[in-house]
């Protein structure tokens, strides 16, 4: 059969199908860019607040100390004395939550005596990201700073 010898309905049934396929279509990728978007200011999010984290944690002065409701200042000593200066951080994976509204990392870092991988979990107060918790695993051992009980 030609296309002219189609009844009408038959036709408009195949535009309206093709239609709703290239509507469908347009949803996904907007919707991708929409993600892909939140994810690329999630991860600016979490490389500031991080790069803030190890620039005070790497820092001599005691008025400059890194802390958090479930942070021991003690273990960040240890840390700090085990691993050395912060110099590079390698890799990360950020995931940003909608409720709690917070921001986890989970980063693998150069610090001056070797390298660790580290657990970052930042929660929002109205726009302002804190630093809730935080561990470390030094890859030849094992020292963090986790929630008390």
């Amino acid at each position: 059969m030609k296309p002219d010898e189609f009844p009408a309905g038959t036709r408009t049934g195949w535009v309206l199908v093709v239609i709703v396929l290239v509507a469908l279509a347009a949803l996904a990728a907007f919707i991708g860019v929409a993600r892909h978007r939140v994810q690329i200011r999630s991860e600016a999010l979490a490389n500031r607040l991080i790069s803030e984290f190890h620039r005070r944690f790497s820092s001599t002065q005691q008025d400059d100390t890194v802390g958090g409701p479930y942070i021991d200042p003690a273990r960040i000593k240890a840390l700090r004395s085990d691993l050395g200066r912060f110099e590079d951080l390698k890799s990360c994976e950020v995931r940003e939550y909608i409720e709690p509204p917070s921001l986890t990392a989970i980063c693998v870092s150069r610090f001056e005596h070797g390298d660790a991988s580290e657990n970052f979990m930042f929660k929002d107060y109205e726009g302002d990201y804190r630093l809730l918790a935080y561990s470390a695993v030094v890859l030849r051992g094992e020292v963090s700073s986790k929630p008390n009980p």
